[in-house]
């Protein structure tokens, strides 16, 4: 299992002081490519082949967030192979050693080329399998159509990752976006599933359609008519 302390600055957190979620997908994003250098299976193994990661799904529990000034621990650990698709787990922990929050995520490899899914490309490297006490499910596939418009977005330059297509945390701060400063001093996400479905290359229009029902949220981004992703959010009362 790979660890790493972080000391959560200004940037990171809302009014409230409390860490972003989105910040926090950065930091897991962060601490999986640091992993993933130290296993081998990092930019040697993959850009330099010709082949990069992208990931699927997320799903993240919060128990209790971190604020400014508190030092986390982000846990890391690969859990085997599925055929092509290659899970990873993370533990968020507090300097007490207390788990803060648990999330799973699943990745796959696709070629530089024609960005279909590269079935063989790590035939020939060890894959790692761990396990913990704290284990995130798997995300499920998430069935999120219509819904009410609530916001539209065009994917900018600072958006795009080193792919060119808009950076997985940006999904998370779009939809983090639909609601204002008031709605998250009395509310907070407990449970935030996303699947990655389709990408979304720079200039193009992201619209984002809403349901809600009591303290569950879908919601729905499409490039016009097509599906890019869907999220489930679970909220707590403040």
């Amino acid at each position: 299992m790979y660890s790493r302390k972080i000391f959560i600055e200004s940037s990171e957190v809302d009014s409230s002081l409390k860490l972003k979620l989105s910040s926090l997908f950065r930091l897991m994003q962060d601490v999986a490519t640091k992993h993933a250098e130290e296993l081998g299976l990092g930019k040697s193994a993959t850009l330099d082949r010709g082949f990069f990661w992208v990931i699927t799904r997320y799903s993240i529990t919060m128990f209790k967030y971190p604020h400014f000034l508190d030092t986390i621990e982000v846990c890391t650990y690969p859990v085997g192979k599925n055929k092509f698709i290659f899970p990873r787990n993370f533990i968020f922990k507090n300097d007490k050693g207390e788990v803060l929050g648990q999330a799973s995520s699943t990745w796959l490899l696709l070629n530089a080329t024609d960005h279909k899914i590269a079935l063989h490309a790590m035939d020939d490297y060890p894959i790692f399998e761990e396990h913990s006490d704290y284990e995130e499910p798997q995300a499920p596939k998430i069935e999120a159509d219509g819904g009410e418009l609530v916001d539209e977005r065009i994917v900018r330059y600072s958006d795009t990752d080193l792919n060119g297509h808009l950076n997985n945390t940006k999904y998370i701060e779009y939809v983090l976006d639909t609601h204002d400063d008031k709605f998250y001093k009395e509310n907070e996400i407990e449970n935030l599933i996303i699947n990655y479905d389709k990408e979304v290359k720079i200039n193009e229009k992201l619209s984002l359609y809403s349901k809600k029902l009591d303290n569950i949220e879908t919601i729905n981004g499409k490039v016009g008519d097509k599906s890019i992703f869907s999220v489930k959010l679970t909220y707590r009362k403040q």
